[in-house]
């Protein structure tokens, strides 16, 4: 999905209505999402267009959440993100009858502390800005089979503190569910996926 339709998704949810109030005291809400527009993304986009002999593999980010009405304005939880980004390429040696691989994969994830101020829901529409706050890993790794090459190399982010804010909607579907999305500061610039709640 590029960044178009992604756009166009989000444009939709937050262009709909429904009848009920969606964000209630003491509910639960459990998220499910998936990012677009991220750095990794956009690295494999670019591969992907000058040259057939790299390939790229990337997963995510993948969003999962948990919010708490603790009134019906604020909410707290946890925010849980993942993403992997792959990126391989080969080549001959001088020769041209020796082929040397080069692999080199990225791994981040982080587990968040998570605030929402839920500002104007009419009708079932909910939008709210959040901020997380809490731990954040990134690693790299690269690897060859080229004599000459580097040696393998595996390096984790220094300082493992993770930040988060972004503004997003949430509209009711049927029943508890509904579709939401969020725009900002995370590890995708865009976020679409759904909300369960669980409540009364």
């Amino acid at each position: 999905m590029n960044r178009h339709l992604a756009t166009l998704l989000l444009l939709l949810v937050l262009s709909m209505g429904a009848k009920a109030q969606y964000f209630r005291l003491e509910n639960h809400y459990i998220t499910a999402g998936y990012g677009f527009g991220s750095f990794i993304q956009a690295i494999q986009s670019e591969v992907d267009d000058v040259t057939s002999t790299y390939s790229t593999s990337a997963t995510g980010p993948v969003y999962l959440k948990y919010e708490h009405a603790l009134t019906g304005k604020f909410g707290i939880g946890v925010a849980v993100a993942y993403a992997n980004f792959g990126f391989d390429y080969t080549e001959k040696d001088a020769s041209g009858t020796t082929t040397y691989s080069h692999e080199t994969d990225y791994t981040t994830f982080s587990i968040l502390a998570r605030m929402n101020w839920h500002f104007a829901e009419k009708e079932g529409f909910d939008p709210y800005i959040g901020v997380g706050l809490g731990y954040r890993d990134g690693n790299w790794t690269y690897k060859t089979n080229d004599p000459d090459g580097s040696d393998e190399i595996n390096y984790s982010v220094s300082f493992p503190f993770g930040f988060e804010t972004t503004i997003g909607a949430r509209i009711r579907l049927s029943g508890g569910l509904s579709a939401y999305t969020e725009i900002g500061l995370a590890k995708s610039v865009v976020q679409l996926g759904l909300t369960q709640r669980i409540g009364k």
